[in-house]
């Protein structure tokens, strides 16, 4: 038995517990409606922290844990992405599983994320692969001051970077395990160039945030980040991170704030490296279910050293982040404009990457999701070096709907399309050109389990 007709046995079978599951259920059960914010508790972490504005959550939350899994069958028209090329459709399968933890006290609270599973191809088994993907954030509250742990994990095929969290049906993000809180936007790692090289990435921040009084608090942030190439030829980086930042409340909703931060990175096998620091002023607005929003920009003075030269450079870098909610539908935006690690093919980038999704309840059991993202790439001038800069576009998007299957499953059709060009040829799948492009379509059935008191 083929590697694929596996696949379709385990999604059929999956199918059959997720449908007989459902025939189980109350069949008169309907979604509850989104909590009013009377019943939510404002978001208040700082604006120059290293977690991103969010809408609030619920008053009363106790401790739980949720495992899930879900299985996805796509076909891709350019499933190898060779450049130029469009060898005709093949299949590949997801099979993968989940986790969610929250855990709530007096003064403590801690929420882990965990997905992770593999692709499995039909036309080469040599390009099946593994993914992982996890994440903790863990808080604690003193009378004036409150610290913060958390950190980002993931293995990805170089080839799934970039792509959002409605993207084969959710199956490649921590976007819905959970309650995890997202990074701010400066602080996410930029995976916004296809390679051929799987990698790892790591990010891990600590965070101090101080108050004096109602009004005002203080931040001290520092951690690391990481990302191992597994592949020769592909840049290999670790970074340290700082960050001190001063929050001052204007109004209830209203928030302004000044940092100033600081990243080394440093790339292995080489003896460059390149320095980045930047001074940050940002606004936030938030309304309690209603509205996260917050922006921030500055200049960015960097440079880039090599044996025997140093070169200093001075650009623009902001960004900001967008989550707004109505009674049925959500909209998110991300943007960010700075210096990156390169996405392991340079060795530093100038990156400008936008990131905007919407979603919406489009009856009791029917939803829909909208996804694009956009990432410019173009590497930092060398000392010394007249050569032209090479530079990568690269675009991806979803649309999907999703049905529903009682309370516990549902079934998740997609569409999602990438594309990259750059300007010098780049190699993918063993091939050598100058753009590339793949359509995939396909189904993703999921079902999460009941959420265990703990």
């Amino acid at each position: 038995m083929t590697i694929p007709q596996r696949c379709w046995k385990t999604i059929l079978i999956a199918l059959m517990c997720a449908l007989s599951a459902w025939a189980q259920q109350d069949q008169g059960y309907e979604q509850a409606n989104s909590p009013a914010p009377g019943t939510m508790t404002p978001d208040t972490r700082p604006l120059s922290g290293i977690e991103s504005l969010g809408l609030g959550s619920l008053a009363g939350e106790r401790s739980y844990v949720s495992p899930g899994f879900l299985v996805s069958q796509t076909a891709q028209s350019n499933a190898q992405f060779e450049p130029g090329g469009q060898p005709g459709f093949g299949a590949v399968a997801l099979l993968g599983g989940n986790i969610a933890l929250d855990s709530v006290g007096r003064r403590n609270h801690f929420n882990l994320a965990y997905q992770g599973g593999a692709f499995l191809y039909e036309t080469d088994s040599q390009l099946n692969s593994t993914y992982q993907v996890f994440g903790f954030s863990d808080s604690l509250s003193f009378r004036r001051a409150v610290f913060t742990l958390t950190d980002r994990f993931s293995y990805l095929p170089s080839l799934y970077g970039g792509l959002g969290g409605f993207a084969y049906g959710g199956a490649l993000s921590l976007n819905g395990i959970g309650t995890l809180p997202g990074l701010n936007t400066g602080f996410v790692p930029q995976r916004g160039i296809l390679t051929n090289s799987s990698g790892y990435s790591n990010v891990a921040l600590a965070q101090l945030e101080y108050k004096p009084d109602a009004r005002s608090s203080v931040t001290l942030a520092g951690g690391f980040q990481l990302l191992d190439s597994s592949q020769q030829g592909y840049a290999t980086f670790d970074s340290v991170i700082g960050q001190a930042g001063y929050n001052r409340n204007l109004t209830a909703r209203d928030t302004i704030a000044v940092y100033c931060s600081i990243v080394l990175y440093h790339y292995r096998g080489t003896s460059e490296d390149v320095n980045s620091e930047a001074v940050g002023f940002s606004y936030g607005r938030r309304v309690t279910n209603r509205l996260a929003l917050q922006v921030f920009g500055g200049p960015e003075f960097y440079a880039i050293t090599v044996p025997g030269h140093t070169q200093t450079s001075t650009s623009g870098y902001g960004g900001a982040s967008l989550t707004y909610h109505w009674p049925r539908t959500q909209l998110g935006v991300n943007y960010y404009k700075g210096v990156s690690g390169g996405s392991g093919a340079l060795n530093g980038a100038s990156t400008n990457a936008i990131y905007a999704s919407i979603s919406r309840q489009l009856s009791t059991k029917w939803s829909g999701n909208l996804g694009f993202g956009y990432y410019f790439n173009s590497a930092l001038q060398r000392p010394g070096s007249a050569a032209p800069t090479q530079t990568y576009n690269y675009w991806n998007g979803t649309c999907s709907v999703t049905r529903t299957l009682g309370r516990q499953a549902r079934v998740t059709g997609f569409y999602t399309f990438q594309t990259q060009n750059s300007n010098q040829p780049f190699t993918l799948g063993g091939h050598t050109g100058q753009s590339v492009l793949n359509n995939i379509f396909g189904f993703t059935l999921s079902y999460t389990f009941r959420p265990i008191g703990i």
